[in-house]
């Protein structure tokens, strides 16, 4: 879960980092984030007071206050007409100063400890094994791990909230008596639900099919609270699990277009005894239900072939849609505070088992084969049919001298021919403002070279690119981000670049530069004349 805090990179103090985030605003993303998942613990990783950057002393003191305000029906009340307040049982440091040489005994002393090293045998590995599996997928920053084993301690302090003296979940009811239910309601689903425990079948999973949609049944009757659907949701997956389901909705092609028609073949397998019925599959998440009526036999594929209609618009992360305002994103909608928008692109399926109806629905993707890493699957991609970048999103101008900025065109469908035409801002001139253009295959690239005169003046602006197709206007650019470890994720920003008329009175010309992780200084610095000589590890040490 995201707020809509900029990382705007490394800040000395927590107060300078809230102050440009704008404390308020991003203390009432995390309040919704509260009051939607209802926490029982929040642990920081960091100090509110020890971050030794000030994001991350900020993002500890915004837990603190967050807890608080998200139990206060005085805070954020335009949030309590969809969600309830909330309150944490406790917030807690996870610390590192007992690792600390020096440390006062009394101040460990006020720690709660917990083995990380002991053994899940449900899952075959410790916790510590696991945590270097995920801090290893932290690649950006180089954080590869190699598991340790045996007993490891990890240390909590006390924030706020109710004080734990033996157990970090001390107080926390974990039982069947969370739900919103009767105590007689409450005490049937816990009798059926133990009774599925003690007679599930690790060999023949398909046995407690049954009996998990009596349970599912009866959580359904209950008034629709949060750990109601929690569970319902949990219920409903291990039916699917112990069924051995497999729901595939395909299409033949990754990159699709705004309103374009493609063939999706939609396949269903039942790899158990348990009777299955396919009653219908849906097209728009419950607005176009088509009836299929199949009996899902045993281990044997059912697949259809159906038309569907792209919707208009790109799949584009919905916090760069806008430009950020200060230290925030600007998002349309206050309910996505979230990386993504939901996927829309989705196949829904409903089937009858042991006597209830079941909805399931699965994302239209695509997959192909890779000859070293085998199956490879992907979402969709929807493209503008051409798209335009300038080669660089900044472009200082520190005398009057005019210069070279380059425009690339790229086809995304054969056969695209149109006008490149330029919103130029005021007191800037640029030649030639109206190009034309012809793309003969797709992924053809057509790049133009701009002239651009500055002003005499200190001045700033955006140079827009808009290209006109068939009467249609295009003003975005396509970027992707694609690496083996996270989903591909496409973006489209305007295509826009910002123009920089500033006097810059140079007393050196040359710079030794130590490059960090995606560093663009260096390019802006060439900009403004100086020359840039990149430091490494070899001219360092010598």
């Amino acid at each position: 879960y995201f707020t809509r805090a900029v990382d705007f990179g490394y800040s000395k103090t927590a107060t300078e980092t809230l102050k440009i985030w704008d404390r308020e605003s991003v203390l009432s993303d995390i309040v919704l984030i509260i009051r939607k998942l209802k926490p029982d613990l929040i642990i920081t990783r960091f100090s509110p007071d020890r971050g030794g950057h000030g994001h991350h002393s900020a993002s500890a003191q915004l837990a603190i206050d967050a807890a608080m305000a998200a139990a206060d029906p005085t805070r954020y009340p335009d949030q309590l007409k969809e969600l309830s307040i909330w309150t944490t049982k406790r917030v807690l440091w996870n610390s590192w100063l007992p690792y600390i040489k020096g440390t006062d005994a009394s101040l460990i002393d006020q720690h709660l400890a917990v083995d990380l090293g002991k053994y899940n045998p449900l899952l075959g590995l410790s916790y510590m094994e696991i945590a270097a599996r995920s801090r290893t997928m932290h690649k950006s920053q180089g954080f590869g791990m190699i598991a340790r084993r045996g007993q490891r301690k990890d240390y909590f302090l006390h924030l706020s909230g109710s004080i734990a003296k033996e157990d970090i979940f001390e107080g926390i009811d974990l039982s069947w008596d969370r739900l919103d239910a009767s105590p007689n309601e409450i005490e049937g689903i816990r009798t059926l639900a133990l009774d599925i425990y003690k007679h599930f079948s690790r060999i023949h999973p398909h046995r407690s099919i049954p009996q998990l949609v009596q349970l599912h049944a009866q959580l359904e009757k209950q008034p629709k609270g949060y750990w109601i659907r929690q569970k319902q949701a949990e219920v409903k997956r291990l039916i699917r699990l112990c069924a051995g389901l497999w729901i595939e909705a395909l299409s033949p092609k990754g990159d699709v277009f705004s309103g374009e028609q493609i063939r999706i073949s939609v396949e269903l397998l039942n790899r158990s005894p348990q009777p299955v019925l396919f009653k219908t599959v849906d097209l728009q998440m419950g607005n176009r239900r088509i009836a299929v009526d199949k009996e899902l036999k045993e281990n044997v594929p059912e697949k259809i072939e159906l038309s569907y209609r792209i919707g208009n618009g790109y799949l584009h992360p919905h916090w760069l849609v806008k430009r950020k305002r200060g230290g925030l994103y600007d998002h349309d909608s206050r309910n996505l505070i979230s990386a993504m928008n939901p996927y829309p692109y989705r196949v829904q399926v409903q089937l009858l088992i042991a006597g209830h109806l079941f909805d399931f629905d699965t994302p239209i993707i695509t997959k192909w084969r890779d000859p070293v890493k085998g199956e490879q699957r992907e979402t969709l991609t929807v493209l503008p049919p051409v798209s335009v970048r300038f080669d660089e999103v900044l472009n200082y101008f520190p005398s009057k001298k005019r210069k070279k900025i380059r425009v690339i065109i790229t086809g995304n469908r054969k056969k695209m021919k149109g006008v490149l035409k330029l919103d130029i801002p005021t007191s800037w001139r640029v030649t030639p403002n109206r190009i034309p253009f012809t793309l003969e295959k797709k992924s053809d690239k057509q790049i133009i070279e701009l002239s651009v005169t500055p002003p005499v003046a200190a001045n700033s602006g955006r140079l827009k690119a808009i290209l006109q197709v068939d009467g249609k206007r295009y003003d975005r650019s396509h970027f992707s981000i694609k690496y083996d470890h996270i989903p591909k994720l496409d973006f489209f920003p305007l295509a826009e670049t910002k123009l920089v008329r500033s006097d810059i009175r140079r007393t050196l010309k040359r710079i030794g530069y130590v490059n960090g992780s995606g560093d663009d200084i260096p390019k802006y610095l060439k900009q403004l004349g100086y020359r840039v000589d990149i430091l490494d590890d070899k001219s360092l040490s010598g």
